[in-house]
């Protein structure tokens, strides 16, 4: 019994000697997608400086389930093109507060239009709602802001995110924070 144990010791010091270095490497498929592409993140790919002569903006509020990990930015561009411009409706306790925010900015500067379709829009403003909280009766709902540039169907450049809230907000915040921000690019008080 006693020759037994460190043959068993030798057996699995060998396993474990043969497994250490495949544990700290990456898998091989891993690095062959990502050798190929330029890795796209949520980081903006531009500047609210770009939305200086543009006019035309419409609202969308989604909802997503699922969450794209190898390409997070591209999926919120897509989900932003498959988005039902309609949801307003369903999303009502998001969709009331920033269009108020924005309703307002467009009554004192005139400095945007909204639109119904998505191919009228020169840029989209989604708010990705994360969830809804409910304080003495009232329901709040947070999500994260952003804005995507949106070219027309001929345009050599695919859309792309110009800016991004600075973190999760609640809903109202997030259009004040954009609204600020614009104001700041266009040069208004």
């Amino acid at each position: 019994m006693s020759e037994r144990l460190p043959a068993r010791a030798a057996k699995a010091l060998l396993c474990v000697a043969l497994l250490l270095p495949l544990c700290g490497a990456p898998p091989a498929r891993a690095q062959r997608e990502t050798q190929g592409r330029a890795e796209f993140t949520t980081a903006t790919d531009g500047s609210l400086a770009e939305l200086k002569s543009k006019r035309r903006v419409m609202l969308l509020i989604t909802r997503s389930l699922s969450v794209d990990a190898r390409d997070p930015g591209k999926a919120l561009v897509r989900e932003a093109y498959e988005a039902d411009p309609q949801a307003k409706r369903r999303h009502r306790f998001a969709f009331n507060p920033i269009a108020r925010k924005l309703n307002d900015y467009m009554k004192k500067y005139g400095g945007m239009s909204a639109t119904q379709e998505v191919s009228e829009a020169e840029y989209i403003l989604v708010f990705n709602l994360v969830e809804y909280k409910r304080v003495l009766g009232q329901y709040y709902p947070y999500g994260e802001m952003y804005v995507v540039l949106n070219q027309p169907p001929g345009s050599t450049q695919s859309p792309r995110i110009l800016w991004r809230a600075s973190k999760v907000l609640w809903a109202e915040d997030a259009a004040r924070e954009f609204v600020r921000e614009l104001k700041a690019v266009r040069g208004q008080k």
